[in-house]
């Protein structure tokens, strides 16, 4: 409604890469009334509050044993304000606990710990990335000097076109061959 309200269309004006034009039709409202409106909006509005967003690193990415998504929420206790899972009930009653942010964490580290590499896999997955890397360097190199080695002779004859042309050896008419 508000595109709407504040479009200047409607009164014959045209906005264009930042430009304005006098339309070539009739406008729909007068500019005195389109002026009115816009007095009415800026009196009469407010800006919509937005809610800070929240920081919860594992919100929407499991599921509760139920099926339900886990979603995550402030908990108060024992002195503190904490970081709590809790599974969205979409299916229906669960039982599972609610589980704090630090349990998670811990597990999601036990589960990838299993696909940690030691660091002899990591010299060897680096030494193969490298190693793609130079070959990929090297048929980069020579597909580079394949094109230029095509693109000389093109470049001689438009070089001896030009020439020819500067020197009046040959003029505009010249018809061309498709």
């Amino acid at each position: 409604m508000w595109r709407f309200l504040t479009n200047r269309v409607y009164i014959g004006i045209i906005e264009w890469n930042d430009e304005l034009f006098e339309g070539k039709y009739k406008p729909l409202i007068t500019p005195d009334l389109f002026k009115r409106v816009q007095q009415v909006l800026k009196t009469k509005s407010k800006p919509r509050k937005r809610r800070q967003g929240h920081n919860f690193p594992f919100c929407g990415v499991f599921r509760c044993s139920c099926g339900s998504m886990m979603t995550a929420q402030w908990g108060k206790g024992h002195g503190g304000l904490y970081r709590y899972s809790r599974c969205t009930r979409h299916n229906g009653p669960c039982s599972e606990p609610y589980v704090q942010e630090a349990q998670v964490t811990q597990q999601c580290l036990t589960a990838l710990h299993t696909l940690a590499l030691t660091p002899e896999q990591a010299r060897a997955v680096h030494a193969i990335i490298d190693d793609e890397a130079s070959k990929d360097s090297q048929s980069v190199e020579i597909a580079t000097k394949n094109l230029d080695s095509r693109l000389l002779p093109l470049q001689e004859k438009l070089n001896r076109l030009t020439h020819a042309y500067l020197d009046q050896l040959i003029g505009e008419g010249f018809r061309q061959i498709s």
